[in-house]
């Protein structure tokens, strides 16, 4: 059995997954990990309440089996640290949980 075979909808990945579908069918391909937190409790208003320690190791395991793919970007302001930035590959969008999922094409980051 595959890492991919063990992901539970109610875990930590899959509850990334569905978030980041859903995100996706809304325009947003690509999110950093703090608005995923600020999605997993909810929407942009709210203050997550996830260990970030969590959230970072299960979005390793993620794309580290292939079901998202990352990128650093470099500050929009000075001072301000680098972001990397997380994407939906091909094999996640088929994991996620949400099947209009299945007609969004997968945008390769410029």
């Amino acid at each position: 059995m595959s890492p991919a075979d063990r992901i539970r909808p109610s875990s930590t990945e899959g509850r990334i997954l569905a978030v980041a579908g859903r995100l996706m069918t809304s325009g947003i391909v690509a999110f950093h990990g703090y608005q995923l937190a600020q999605e997993l409790e909810g929407g942009p208003d709210r203050v997550p309440t996830i260990g970030y320690g969590t959230l970072y190791r299960a979005l390793d395991r993620l794309e580290r089996i292939g079901y998202l793919r990352s990128w650093w970007v470099e500050p929009a302001a000075p001072g301000r640290p680098r972001r990397r930035l997380y994407q939906l590959t091909a094999a996640g969008i088929a994991a996620a949980p949400l099947p209009e999922l299945a007609l969004v094409p997968v945008p390769v980051p410029a």
